[in-house]
């Protein structure tokens, strides 16, 4: 199968190009910097250049694939939202997504499977509540970048494409995402709750995450929005309770909301948001989990 993929050369992506290669799938990646790519990936892949608004060195790869999946986006985690920031976020996703789709809708372009990147930030904050695909949209900045996000790849099924919304909950893995940031605290033996930690969190192994793609690219007539989560959302206290007995910390450090606004301004909420999403999809398809517990996410 020949799969092409953008956001290649990230935390998931690099996972994901692997395991991909390991099954014997084709794997073209683009991306802005190539030749960056070619010393990232391995020598197997086909790397192309990106272009937003010139297709002309990268559109082979997209009307060549059978499948496109589009991780692209600047790292919602680890900078500062200010207004400059937070226009990027929307632009690396929003304009990345129609650029794809403009091809995709190109006379002559084969059917494929696109599968898009979300997040379950597009529920907002949703308390104790429990929700899953059908739940209603949220109205903070990440749940609107979401929207616009998701509604930008559903353009592709005017062309009778496969759409699939990825809406990934916080991929724990040690070379990356948040546990990049959480990590050097725990080992240090230091914990952290944020707020009095009642908030619930929405996680998935990266193992799990590759593998529900490449689960994915084999079930044709599934579509629409799919919650990449554990099936056991966990409060952050007790996230916090299971890497601090991983690690062996002697000492929890209490991270008050206002603190976290002033380091990263409103960024900060994701910490404090409370999300128990069902992925309600995936048990209906009876996917089996290798990560349904956090356990020790720290090693994973």
């Amino acid at each position: 199968m020949r799969v092409t993929i953008l956001g290649g050369t990230g935390f998931i992506g690099q996972a994901l190009v692997r395991r991909l290669l390991q099954l014997n799938y084709q794997v073209t990646v683009l991306d802005r910097f190539p030749l960056t790519a070619a010393h990232i990936l391995p020598t197997k892949v086909i790397i192309l250049p990106w272009d937003t608004f010139d297709s002309s060195k990268w559109r082979t790869g997209i009307v060549t694939a059978e499948a496109v999946i589009n991780l692209a986006g600047a790292p919602l985690i680890g900078r500062r939202w200010n207004r400059g920031y937070k226009d990027l976020l929307v632009s690396s996703r929003i304009e990345t997504t129609q650029a794809i789709v403009r091809e995709l809708l190109t006379p002559g372009c084969p059917k494929i499977t696109l599968i898009n990147a979300s997040a379950v930030g597009y529920y907002g904050d949703t308390g104790e509540q429990a929700v899953s695909e059908d739940s209603p949209p949220g109205d903070n900045f990440p749940a609107r970048l979401c929207q616009q996000w998701e509604s930008a790849a559903l353009e592709a099924k005017k062309g009778g494409h496969q759409v699939i919304m990825l809406r990934s909950g916080l991929v724990l893995g040690v070379n990356g995402g948040i546990m990049r940031s959480l990590l050097p605290f725990y080992h240090a033996k230091i914990g952290l709750q944020f707020g009095d930690g009642h908030q619930w969190l929405s996680w998935i192994s990266l193992e799990d995450e590759i593998n529900l793609i490449i689960r994915l690219l084999a079930t044709p007539n599934l579509s629409g929005p799919i919650n990449a989560t554990s099936p056991n959302p966990i409060r952050q206290k007790d996230f916090n309770q299971e890497m601090c007995q991983t690690y062996g910390c002697w000492l929890t450090l209490p991270i008050p909301a206002r603190v976290s606004r002033i380091i990263l301004g409103e960024a900060g909420q994701m910490l404090y948001t409370s999300q128990k999403v069902i992925p309600r999809k995936l048990l209906d398809l009876g996917y089996k989990w290798q990560n349904s517990k956090v356990g020790a996410p720290g090693r994973i």
